[in-house]
């Protein structure tokens, strides 16, 4: 079910992830396993970066698991540009009834999706 929420967000922000995004994604991987950002200055290291990148690249595990990473990360920042979150301060009494009323519509739904049989 999150994935179909998350594609219809997608789809709602018009948010992509590119090859080159993956690519770049890949690269940090390997820079941060050779130690940090440092390397680049060093002769023919991006080549060797870019090179294991790209190989990584070619597992589709690692491929979908950087996909869904950076695809998460953009939802995020979407998100937060059109979400206004506003701290509402509740005595703990009128929490513990929200709380109450919460775990009521959980278990009546729970309920109805087993087809109105309580378990003893």
């Amino acid at each position: 079910q999150w994935s179909l929420i998350r594609s219809k967000l997608a789809r709602q922000f018009d948010i992509k992830v590119e090859k080159e995004e993956l690519l770049e994604n890949f690269k940090d991987r390997v820079r941060n396993y050779f130690g940090g950002g440092g390397m680049g200055n060093m002769p023919d290291m991006e080549g060797l970066i870019t090179n294991t990148a790209q190989r990584l690249m070619e597992d589709e595990k690692q491929r979908e698991q950087a996909f869904e990473e950076i695809l998460a990360d953009k939802l995020y920042h979407a998100i937060v540009e059109v979400v206004s979150v506003e701290p509402d301060q509740l005595p703990l009494e009128a929490f513990e009834a929200e709380v109450a009323k919460a775990r009521e519509a959980v278990q009546a739904k729970q309920a109805a999706l087993s087809g109105g049989e309580e378990e003893e």
